[in-house]
């Protein structure tokens, strides 16, 4: 369908069509939607002397095929910082691919008459466009998935280096020249000197574990 087919339907109605700019989704309170038939839907106008009906229109775009959801975490640019990177959904899903040949053809109409204290819609979505969406939402689903289990595999892993840095600070405790620095300071730039990659870590967590350290050391009579 398309909307000189579906405006010669609601002419023979006597109800004038008009197109105009906007979703397909309702969002109103006092909105109403028919179900059933579309000349079902066009009779009951014709009961409520509707003098116009109001067309919105859902076309399929290029952007359609594209997933936004993944984030770049390279932090080389630190002028761009992590940015939005783009995925066309055709390499999860082929099938996908066959519906390029649809851009720019409407596949969803919200049909919208305005009645005294509400209005009445009504809702087309083409066949293809089903489907469409369909696929869609199924490949979406699967780069989430696949998205959120290569996140946590990487807070695992971050998780288990934490742990391996606290462990090799907390072994200083058997350091004798560590034991007898005086300061946290001295102690934080002795930890530095002789840990591999703690520049790596976020420097907070290293502070709190020198700190942590210089108290178990005091409670021990070690520590001045």
């Amino acid at each position: 369908m398309d909307i000189d087919q579906l405006r010669k339907m609601l002419e023979q109605a006597n109800v004038l069509l008009v197109q105009v700019e906007g979703s397909t989704s309702v969002n109103k309170t006092l909105d109403f939607t028919a179900s059933g038939a579309l000349e079902e839907y066009i009779g009951a106008l014709k009961v409520l002397h509707a003098p116009i009906v109001y067309v919105f229109t859902e076309s399929l775009e290029e952007e359609d095929f594209i997933y936004q959801g993944l984030e770049s975490e390279s932090v080389d640019d630190e002028d761009e910082g992590a940015e939005s990177s783009a995925l066309d959904l055709c390499s999860v899903d082929s099938e996908l691919e066959k519906f390029r040949s649809r851009i720019g053809q409407i596949g969803e109409f919200r049909l919208c008459a305005p009645i005294p204290s509400h209005q009445l819609n009504f809702f087309i979505q083409e066949t293809w466009y089903e489907d469409f969406l369909t696929r869609l939402d199924d490949a979406t689903q699967r780069v989430d998935e696949e998205h959120n289990a290569l996140r946590s595999d990487a807070d695992a892993q971050e998780e288990l280096k934490v742990k391996t840095l606290v462990a090799s600070l907390h072994k200083l405790i058997d350091d004798s020249a560590f034991v007898r620095l005086r300061t946290q300071k001295a102690m934080l730039a002795y930890a530095h000197e002789h840990i591999n990659g703690i520049e790596e870590f976020d420097q907070s967590i290293v502070k709190e574990e020198i700190q942590n350290i210089r108290a178990k050391l005091m409670a021990r009579g070690l520590a001045r």
